[in-house]
């Protein structure tokens, strides 16, 4: 059986970490628990009062060549403002203890994680706004006949 655009697509966005596992940087293994959209949608609210916040990050999205060595440039600053807001993040995500966030994980222990979250977010977006836009290609024709 061959695997459609469609089928593909959610496949990719149910693939987070393989068993949940994540191994961090001290060499300690957590299991996150389920992205379950309650969790999700917690943590993309933080990612959009960061976004409105921060004028580096405003100013990076308005740019037609948004890239990750764009966003590389502008983390030092992010991860210093907007500290707090992150470890929340990283408590939504990861189900372990902020303070535990502060004590034992470092900057490529949180890019770990936060890394899959934001490409699964991008295509997840993606997705529905490419599904949106077939669906009313779909339904132009019959608009157009009720003009």
């Amino acid at each position: 059986m061959t695997q459609t655009n469609t089928d593909k697509s959610v496949n990719e966005l149910n693939v987070w970490f393989p068993d949940n596992k994540v191994k961090l940087t001290s060499g300690t293994e957590i299991t996150l628990p389920k992205l379950s959209w309650g969790r999700e949608s917690k943590a993309l609210k933080i990612v959009l009062q960061i976004v409105n916040e921060s004028t580096v990050l405003k100013e990076l999205l308005q740019k037609d060549q948004f890239s990750p060595e764009l966003l590389a440039f502008a983390l030092p600053q992010l991860l210093e403002k907007f500290a707090d807001k992150i470890t929340d993040i990283m408590f939504i995500l990861t189900g372990v203890e902020k303070q535990k966030i502060e004590d034992d994980f470092v900057t490529e222990d949180i890019l770990l994680i936060l890394g899959p979250f934001f490409r699964r977010l991008t295509s997840v977006v993606k997705g529905a706004a490419n599904k949106v836009l077939v669906a009313n290609e779909e339904k132009t024709p019959e608009l157009l006949q009720t003009l």
